[in-house]
């Protein structure tokens, strides 16, 4: 009795293993890679410098300095010129920006937007801080 008791057990542990959830299929995988990423929104303003993308840009331009945990290297970075979808949680604005730049004091997911990024999205709001939620394009 113990015996079949014994095997019960066993047997039913092995069926909970081989039960298991199924592996993801590619497309949820690609959907976590294209899942959003919750940070702050500030502001830059060009001031004629270039960009560590080796750019000059205006005030006007669609673009955002990403943190460093992304860029890595100050010069040259894989994510230069890369498009990113950035949405205002507090009021549902949108906007599409390039990487043009590092923002050395930006948390890993916060984005640093250019004037012209900024007011699109906050309504030309005084300069401060808004929630953020963004993807790469």
């Amino acid at each position: 009795m113990l015996f079949a008791r014994a095997c019960v057990f066993v047997l039913s542990a092995c069926a909970g293993v081989t039960l298991a959830a199924p592996a993801p299929e590619p497309e949820a995988l690609s959907e976590l890679k294209a899942r959003d990423m919750q940070g702050r929104g500030t502001v830059y303003q060009q001031l004629g410098a270039f960009g560590s993308c080796g750019q000059k840009h205006g005030d006007g331009d669609m673009i955002v300095a990403i943190s460093n945990s992304f860029m890595k290297s100050r010069h040259n970075s894989p994510y230069c010129r890369k498009s990113i979808r950035a949405r205002n949680k507090s009021n549902g604005k949108t906007v599409v920006v390039r990487v043009a730049d590092t923002c050395m004091g930006c948390g890993p997911n916060d984005l640093d937007f250019s004037v012209g990024a900024w007011n699109r999205l906050t309504g030309n709001a005084p300069w401060g801080t808004f929630p953020v939620s963004w993807n790469w394009a």
